[in-house]
């Protein structure tokens, strides 16, 4: 018989959009890891090394034309094979079950995998499904910014890059010249593809107890930027060529250089108004889009980023609600 206990949801972290089905829940590390879900009894997924078993046996596990060998292929069959007739076994003998149903299905086959840590890791896919297929390239990331929602559109693939030279090429010289190229490229971008998108409410609450740039204590930092913004359209007279920001909107926000108003961000909704003329600090939002997370990957494989015109200070997670 099993001894379960029924629990409320403690949390829940939103990872992105996804269009995969998805049975996960955080549970505690002192717990059993196992959960019922449309009365079905779902465990998450176990990843394991057939590289040993390679070794012994001195096979490889893809040919010339990067499709995993046939040998390979039936060892990972054997094992879905093996996990499946000892699990219902050990339910006959341990559970008392006459008729057990544990079934494991074969996820994928990955060369590489960055396992940053809980509920955040990346996987190099060369094969997935029950069937051999034609050389496959995928990367599945979970829990990492190039699945957030948050993280800029146009910034996605500089991630995606990133990762793919990591893991590919395991080279820190060949990443950190793809981590450079990177950052040119970046400079170049217009702000509406860099700037990071945010829900806003409650602005009329906070810009109604403000006067222009000075914000009442506690006022978060993407409602100060377009209490900034609006100030800005008024002073410069300009409120009839762009529209203001108003609560129950999604905006953009960024990092700025200094300047003579002494705000540290700015926030816009549909396009940034040059008439501002205050310029984006590329290198603040470089770090918080880029630097940031590949550092967390760098860290993985025991590698250190170092660029000191990339090291600034602030309060990102503040910022961006990370």
């Amino acid at each position: 018989m099993i001894n379960y206990q029924i629990s409320n949801i403690d949390s829940i972290e939103d990872l992105g959009t996804t269009n995969d089905y998805v049975y996960d829940i955080e549970m505690d590390d002192t717990t059993e890891h196992t959960y019922f879900a449309n009365d079905i009894l779902v465990h998450n997924s176990v990843y394991l090394s057939i590289q040993p078993i390679l070794n012994k046996l001195n096979i490889k596990l893809q040919d010339e034309n990067n499709i995993v060998t046939n040998e390979a292929f039936q060892i990972t069959n054997d094992i879905n094979d093996l996990i499946n007739e000892k699990i219902n076994i050990w339910a006959k003998e341990h559970l008392n079950s006459i008729d057990p149903r544990y079934e494991f299905k074969k996820e994928a086959i990955c060369d590489s995998a960055l396992l940053i840590r809980k509920k955040r890791y990346i996987l190099h896919i060369i094969d997935e499904g029950e069937e051999k297929q034609a050389p496959c390239e995928k990367l599945k990331p979970v829990g990492v910014q190039i699945k957030s929602s948050s993280t800029p559109k146009k910034i996605k693939p500089f991630l995606e890059r990133l990762i793919k030279k990591l893991m590919l090429t395991r080279s820190k010289e060949e990443t950190d010249k793809e981590y450079c190229q990177i950052y040119e490229e970046f400079k170049n971008m217009p702000v509406e593809d860099i700037a990071v998108s945010v829900g806003i409410k409650n602005l009329e609450k906070y810009a109604s107890q403000s006067n222009e740039f000075k914000t009442i204590k506690g006022t978060p930092i993407h409602v100060k930027s377009a209490i900034y913004y609006n100030a800005l359209l008024k002073i410069l007279n300009i409120e009839n060529k762009y529209e203001k920001i108003n609560s129950g909107e999604k905006i953009k926000i960024f990092y700025v250089v200094p300047n003579k108003y002494g705000i540290e961000s700015i926030a816009f909704n549909y396009q940034y108004p040059q008439e501002f003329n205050i310029k984006m600090d590329i290198d603040k939002m470089f770090e918080r889009l880029i630097t940031k997370e590949l550092t967390r990957f760098y860290d993985v494989v025991k590698w250190t980023l170092k660029d000191p015109s990339m090291q600034k200070n602030g309060n990102l997670q503040q910022i961006f609600g990370f």
